[in-house]
């Protein structure tokens, strides 16, 4: 188990995979209902 300023770094990491997992999914979602997603 990583303890102290490492405990953090792997709970920031794992946030950031969850992150990048849902806006990648989102993007793909967004893409194959036929909408632009990076358009304004």
């Amino acid at each position: 188990m990583p303890t102290g300023h490492l405990r953090f770094m792997a709970a920031m990491e794992a946030f950031h995979g969850f992150l990048l997992i849902t806006a990648s999914g989102s993007f793909v979602l967004q893409v194959m209902s036929g909408k632009k997603p990076l358009s304004s």
